[in-house]
């Protein structure tokens, strides 16, 4: 049913797109983007990320930078094809950079803004969890074995469909270097 749900918010929105007023365009938008949001949420939970691209492309930016920190923060420790899956979605359906697609009426969360984000909470300080047993050395290798997992989202290779993807990977690889 919430299958059925999500396609018929992408059907609704590409057939009614500019017939809508705004406030009832707005209303529609953000319950499109819940229905799904759950979807996509399934599919993750079940183990299909690579189709999480599809539908979280199609949530508002922020909604869409939002869910992909919060699946790659999730699937951190996981085996690396399945983060790669996550990768390719996220490289596959969404622009690399904020301004790459222009041609859109609607404005899309892109790779680098949630590379960025991961690699900011990746730098946070995190306090112990209730172990107070644990000294700061120990809390200190923790964290730099978080901070090198996330540097290896940054070391997949991009896809080679996707526009510039030479350059793309420069960038990533520029970009783990800076976060080292």
């Amino acid at each position: 049913m919430i299958r059925f749900g999500a396609h018929l918010v992408l059907v609704l929105r590409v057939l009614h797109a500019n017939e809508m007023k705004d406030t009832f365009k707005e209303k529609i938008m953000n319950l499109g983007d819940h229905i799904l949001h759950m979807y996509v949420m399934f599919l993750f939970s079940k183990q299909h990320e690579e189709l999480v691209g599809i539908y979280a492309s199609q949530l508002a930016r922020h909604r869409c930078i939002d869910l992909f920190v919060h699946m790659m923060e999730l699937r951190l420790t996981i085996i690396v094809h399945v983060r790669y899956k996550i990768f390719l979605s996220a490289m596959e359906y969404l622009p690399f950079s904020p301004g790459d697609l222009v041609d859109s009426d609607f404005e899309k969360g892109s790779f680098e803004e949630i590379i960025e984000r991961v690699l900011s909470r990746s730098r946070e300080v995190k306090v112990g969890k209730a172990d107070m047993s644990s000294n700061v050395a120990e809390q200190c290798q923790l964290q730099s074995l978080e901070k090198a997992m996330v540097i290896q989202w940054l070391c997949f290779t991009p896809p080679s469909i996707i526009n510039d993807a030479t350059r793309v990977g420069s960038k990533l690889l520029h970009r783990a270097l800076m976060h080292m």
